[in-house]
């Protein structure tokens, strides 16, 4: 793609500490990636650092742990890729320390369409195990989503059900932006009607809780509360 049009954003990493100087060894591996389970679906690949890889994934270590082929032939393949762009967010994320996401105004990508490349983003940190990067890429989703869409934008409610698995932290956070930023202003049984067959009783029942227990704390101050974690440790401690 050319640089022309392009804004490499880094607004989201305000939270996030600059990542120290690497010191990389000369172990590569290769990152194949395939949108289906069909060999015949490659699409690109990346040659890149195989120690800060596997510490970013845990899918990546456990590919590379054992005397399997692609051990041997050092490559690691990826598939039912939904968005390559994603993997990009995330080979940067590895390296930097940082999301930064490219929008092209030239193109008409919409902040629409950032928010949306950002739940691929994270739904790619949930399927590889990338967990420190999965809840650097939330506290950006909740970033952009506070900063330009001030409701909650149920539009996204879909994409974001089939991503994920049921009490997810990343639905929660969306059921809480409806529940406790304007809980008065849905009516939760015509709100069910508008959206898909699939969308859980969760919503619901979290209405319920905020009609009886009005005075209730309301969505967590700290996003820490929606983060999966890695063995109790936040990716804002590390160093």
């Amino acid at each position: 793609m050319s640089s022309k049009g392009v804004v490499k954003y880094d607004r989201y990493n305000d939270r996030v500490k600059e990542r120290p100087t690497l010191s990389l060894d000369n172990n590569m591996i290769t990152i194949k990636l395939y949108s289906s389970h069909d060999e015949k679906s490659f699409q690109e690949e990346h040659v890149v650092h195989e120690t800060i890889f596997r510490e970013a994934s845990m899918v990546v270590d456990n590919a590379m742990a054992y005397d399997w082929a692609n051990k041997r032939e050092r490559v690691v393949k990826l598939y039912d890729m939904e968005s390559y762009i994603a993997f990009q967010v995330f080979k940067t994320w590895v390296y930097r320390h940082k999301i930064i996401v490219e929008r092209c105004y030239d193109t008409g990508v919409s902040s629409s369409s950032e928010i949306r490349l950002l739940l691929a983003a994270h739904h790619f940190g949930d399927k590889y195990k990338a967990i420190h990067f999965m809840d650097t890429v939330f506290d950006a989703i909740t970033k952009l989503h506070e900063g330009i869409y001030r409701d909650p934008q149920l539009g996204l409610i879909p994409s974001v059900w089939a991503r994920t698995m049921t009490n997810s932290p990343l639905r929660r956070y969306f059921i809480d932006c409806i529940v406790h930023s304007k809980a008065s202003a849905y009516n939760p049984f015509e709100l069910l009607k508008k959206l898909p067959e699939e969308f859980p009783t969760e919503l619901a029942k979290a209405f319920m809780v905020a009609k009886f227990w009005p005075m209730g704390q309301g969505m967590p101050g700290d996003p820490c509360a929606y983060h999966v974690h890695v063995k109790g440790t936040c990716y804002k401690s590390l160093a």
